[in-house]
């Protein structure tokens, strides 16, 4: 069988997420879903499992083919003066289903490659995402991407999880392959040098697409 590469995404679907932020997180995961289509590579070695979270946490789509992945309908969850942003429990779920999907390397036999995970944020969490946080990082993940939906996004939050974080209120399938693929990543599986030459081809990562670094320390 031949190796996958998982890529899991996050979801926010809580109240925050409400108007804008959610189309901007729908418009975001159709992108994605396109620029993997339109690569012949990706759609013989890619697998997509998405997890949405407001309140609570949920494994919408099970890791899947990207030849049969659909991306799922998704709803905001209601108000967000009354929903909940079950962030640090979605990191621990995507922690395990890695653990359970993704085929480790034997002496005899190569595993699959180092999974991505893309997370989709529209404000805070309110669980104890620090938590969820330090077991997501016990896991040897190849790509990790955060993208802040809408104006209330709390990207220092995001910045603890990965330097990748972009704004996805201007992000086409282009942009998204860009990202995916020229972020710069540990997992051989992006290297050019293990890609076919439709990968080496792609245009450079856009420019201002990741945010740059603030100056001094996050706030907490």
């Amino acid at each position: 069988m031949a190796r996958k590469l998982p890529i899991y995404l996050l979801i926010d679907v809580s109240g925050s997420t409400v108007g804008r932020p959610f189309r901007e997180v729908a418009d975001g995961l159709q992108a994605l879903s396109q620029a993997i289509a339109s690569d012949p590579y990706s759609l013989e070695t890619m697998h997509i499992g998405v997890i949405a979270f407001d309140s609570s946490i949920k494994q919408v789509v099970p890791l899947t083919e990207a030849t049969q992945f659909q991306p799922p309908t998704l709803t905001a969850s209601g108000d967000s003066a009354s929903g909940g942003s079950a962030l640090g429990e979605a990191l621990k779920l995507v922690n395990r289903r890695a653990e359970i999907d993704v085929k480790k390397a034997t002496p005899r036999e190569k595993g699959d490659w180092l999974p991505i995970v893309v997370v989709m944020s529209a404000g805070r969490p309110t669980d104890d995402w620090r938590q969820g946080l330090q077991e997501f990082k016990q896991y040897k993940w190849g790509k990790v991407i955060a993208c802040a939906a809408g104006d209330d996004a709390d990207v220092s939050v995001l910045r603890q999880i990965t330097d990748n974080v972009v704004y996805l209120n201007d992000i086409d399938a282009n942009r998204f392959t860009s990202l995916l693929f020229f972020v710069e990543s540990d997992s051989p599986a992006l290297s050019p040098r293990f890609s076919p030459t439709i990968w080496e081809n792609l245009p450079p990562l856009p420019e201002g697409l990741v945010l740059p670094k603030p100056p001094g320390p996050e706030k907490p």
